[in-house]
């Protein structure tokens, strides 16, 4: 597969969610649906009206998977988010819920996005850009173009596999700010890192042993099981083991330049500039369109924060 450029884009808001140039995709993928057992399946009557008979259609509650061994060349990764932004996402997940079927699995508390990560994906990917950049944005305006703390990657690899993230490149930390100087400032210069991510999900019992969740449908399960009822107990992840190690390789021999040399700068706005991020990732969002009022009331999702120690 080959992409011109892929942008997401919110609308009205200038600056884009995701920005992706020369996109060039090739490998493997499976998409399959892992067969349900009696209490997974569910029955749909089909009433076509004479002169032809009604007709009972077995459906499966069973999700979609998706296997793959995939590998991209790209010119350019972009992908930005912030506090600012969460109110307008956040009534776009609620019009999302309008469009998708409600899942016939009642099970209490919610799966929260890592998990179903977890649960639907898995393979190998393997990808090379040219500059990837990481934009977290430091003002409460929607509207905001100028003020992002970034982590600009050079020359990178990207290797993500089950439980392990592992990145190759240049590494710049830079902060913009709105100045009628030149707003932006680069923090650290780290060429030739080595960035490993190890995930270690623990659960009640395997992480990785995904076809042990069986769905159920609501109907299948009596009145009290409903209350009680489950399908991720154990394999929901309760707590969250992160190991992240850098590694700094040595430059090439024979060079000397800046480049190919770890160094950092701090300017006299660093100290405003923190505080500024502090209050941006400590933001609490707020509810949008929920309540009584608007007849909106979905289940309290976990928490990403809370899993990790």
């Amino acid at each position: 597969m080959n992409v011109e450029r892929w942008r997401f884009h919110l609308r009205d808001y200038p600056k884009p969610c995701l920005n992706i140039t020369d996109l060039f995709l090739w490998g493997k993928l499976v998409v399959a649906e892992q067969l349900a057992d009696s209490k997974g399946q569910r029955k749909v009557p089909i009433e076509p009206g004479y002169p032809w008979p009604n007709y009972t259609l077995i459906r499966s509650s069973s999700p979609t998977k998706f296997y793959y061994d995939l590998n991209a060349d790209v010119k350019s990764f972009h992908i930005c988010y912030g506090a600012n932004w969460e109110p307008t996402v956040s009534w776009f997940n609620q019009r999302l819920d309008d469009i998708k079927p409600l899942t016939k699995d009642k099970s209490y508390p919610p799966l929260g996005w890592w998990d179903k990560i977890r649960l639907l994906l898995h393979g190998h990917l393997l990808f090379a850009v040219d500059t990837m950049h990481w934009s977290y944005s430091t003002s409460l305006s929607p509207y905001n173009t100028t003020e992002f703390f970034t982590w600009q990657w050079n020359r990178t690899v990207v290797h993500w596999e089950n439980g392990v993230i592992r990145i190759d490149g240049d590494l710049d930390l830079v902060y913009q700010t709105a100045s009628k100087y030149d707003g932006i400032c680069r923090l650290f210069h780290i060429p030739h890192l080595e960035m490993t991510v190890k995930l270690d999900w623990l659960s009640l019992r395997d992480p990785n042993d995904h076809h042990s969740v069986k769905y159920c449908c609501t109907d299948c399960l009596t009145p009290r099981e409903q209350t009680q009822h489950d399908s991720f107990k154990y394999f929901r992840a309760n707590r969250l083991a992160m190991d992240i190690n850098f590694t700094v390789k040595p430059p090439p021999t024979g060079s000397s330049t800046m480049d190919q040399r770890p160094w950092c700068s701090f300017y006299t706005s660093v100290l405003k500039f923190a505080d500024k991020l502090r209050n941006c990732l400590s933001q609490i969002p707020r509810p949008i369109r929920r309540g009584s009022l608007y007849q909106y009331k979905p289940p309290r999702k976990p928490h990403f924060g809370r899993l990790l120690q």
